[in-house]
């Protein structure tokens, strides 16, 4: 017998999986969180572009002339929103300088800013405004 798995929603991104198996009730806490990138992340992120473009041919390249190749400074700002363990948003970012009116200003550069569509009614998407503004 399968068991019948039920969602709820809670507020902050969390939700609880409750269970229902021959009469017993057990309860999964997930959480939807955000951290910053780090070098191990890659994999990860290798299949989190996979799902979120399909159509980019070459991921890993992208990846490592994008973000990777860069010096760890540079990249710290990026941001990823998790569900568990599976990278379900990002928000790359690089740490650069630009001339502006002939002034030389330290900025970040924010690109592919995208949520998973599957969670894209829950609060991952408010990591980012939290973030960034």
């Amino acid at each position: 017998m399968n068991p019948l798995q039920v969602k709820l929603s809670l507020k902050g991104g969390m939700s609880i999986l409750q269970n229902h198996y021959q009469g017993l009730i057990y309860v999964k806490l997930k959480m939807i969180y955000s951290r910053n990138i780090s070098i191990e992340d890659r994999e990860a992120l290798e299949i989190f572009y996979r799902k979120a473009y399909p159509q980019r041919k070459d991921i890993k390249k992208y990846l490592d002339s994008t973000l990777f190749s860069l010096p760890l400074s540079q990249i710290k700002d990026s941001l990823i929103i998790c569900d568990d363990d599976k990278i379900i948003g990002v928000n790359l970012c690089i740490s650069t300088k630009a001339m502006i009116n002939n002034e030389e200003y330290d900025i970040v550069w924010s690109y592919d800013t995208l949520v998973l569509p599957d969670y894209r009614t829950t609060d991952a998407g408010t990591f980012y405004r939290r973030v960034l503004v």
